[in-house]
């Protein structure tokens, strides 16, 4: 006998279907063809199929799993291209971010940093299943995204990782410099054994100056 759950979940798939006939059928009379969806203009390497959790990367403790997307610097975000962030001014980043260092770097050798994670509360439970940084590198943005498809993976994560935060100057963030950084911090000590000194960074954390903008 087949276990209720079995049942509604094959019913499921089949209204599913039939749905996609109808629609197809619907489309067909009006003299429409499905389209498939097109990679923005200036984006490359989306990804799909089977590489859509991460090409796997070989590392000393074990494949790590990377999504890899590249963005020309004309590409725009809103009614800025990419490119104008290159051209400001140091000096201004270190006075809405009340961070004196960030005077002192390179904007675009800063890595955009953001994460999600198990949990919010933080601790040695909370582990980060998703990290994902962005970079100017050359003539792009280059925005990768690693991904944990086990807990079992994080130190291949992280060792793959830690090579890309060396290679910057400090960090972009929104509410990384209280969340963000120090979960990373703590994660690196107790899964590769590393200690890493992640919080005197620069960094140009958005989200305080932004509460002061718009309170």
């Amino acid at each position: 006998m087949r276990h209720p759950l079995s049942i509604s979940k094959a019913v499921e798939n089949g209204v599913a279907v039939d749905e996609q006939k109808r629609l197809r059928q619907r489309l067909s009379r009006l003299g429409k063809k499905p389209t498939k969806r097109k990679s923005p203009a200036g984006v490359h390497g989306v990804h799909s199929g089977a590489e859509r959790f991460g090409v796997p990367i070989e590392t000393v403790h074990g494949p790590a799993y990377v999504i890899e997307e590249r963005f020309s610097l004309d590409h725009a975000h809103g009614n800025r291209s990419l490119g104008d962030y290159v051209g400001h001014n140091a000096q201004l980043a270190a006075e809405i971010a009340r961070d004196a260092s960030l005077a002192d770097v390179k904007l675009e050798r800063l890595l955009f940093v953001d994460t999600e994670t198990t949990g919010l509360v933080g601790g040695a439970g909370t582990i980060a299943f998703l990290i994902g940084v962005g970079s100017f590198e050359q003539d792009a943005f280059v925005l990768r995204q690693y991904f944990l498809h086990d807990p079992g993976e994080e130190a291949a994560m992280l060792d793959l990782l830690s090579a890309r935060i060396d290679s910057s100057q400090g960090f972009v963030s929104f509410n990384g410099r209280v969340f963000d950084i120090p979960l990373m911090e703590m994660r690196f000590r107790m899964s590769l054994r590393k200690r890493v000194h992640l919080a005197g960074r620069p960094h140009l954390d958005l989200l305080f100056p932004a509460r002061r903008l718009w309170k």
